[in-house]
């Protein structure tokens, strides 16, 4: 996206920094072409690759495991097969 992550920085304190106006710093020539704005975060997110391919799991998953489908009645059978009798 054109943010500077600075050596020696962990993922996480680079994320975090991210939120943060004061902390967060664009790469040389990306200045004016970085989010500033939460609308402007959410609108980088939903034109990103990895959105698009988030929305595509999604629907897999659905499909694959739906609301009170047989997975369902797999899950509470095995569950009530581990309890203890009298639990």
């Amino acid at each position: 996206m054109g943010f500077h992550c600075p050596e020696r920085q962990t993922t996480a304190d680079f994320l975090t920094s991210l939120t943060s106006l004061s902390e967060r710093q664009a790469k040389p020539g990306f200045e004016n072409r970085v989010p500033r704005t939460p609308d402007e975060f959410v609108e980088a997110w939903k034109k990103s690759d990895e959105y698009q391919k988030l929305l595509h799991d999604i629907v897999a998953y659905k499909e694959e495991f739906p609301l009170h489908g047989p997975q369902l009645d797999a899950f509470k059978k095995s569950r009530a097969a581990q309890q203890a009798k009298r639990m």
